[in-house]
């Protein structure tokens, strides 16, 4: 929750990253992200988290 999962992909250059963010940053957060270059992004639902 306080910072993102980096992990390198097997293609060089390539890597996979994993967050979470607010659903009111939702939308805003993922039009930063494909401005910047991001492909093939997964939106999971949270049923819950424990902090």
């Amino acid at each position: 929750m306080n910072s993102p999962t980096i992990v390198p992909l097997a293609q060089e250059g390539w890597s996979s990253i994993h967050s979470v963010i607010g659903e009111n940053d939702f939308w805003n957060v993922i039009e930063k992200l494909k401005a910047a270059g991001a492909q093939g992004i997964l939106i999971l639902p949270i049923e819950k988290i424990i902090e």
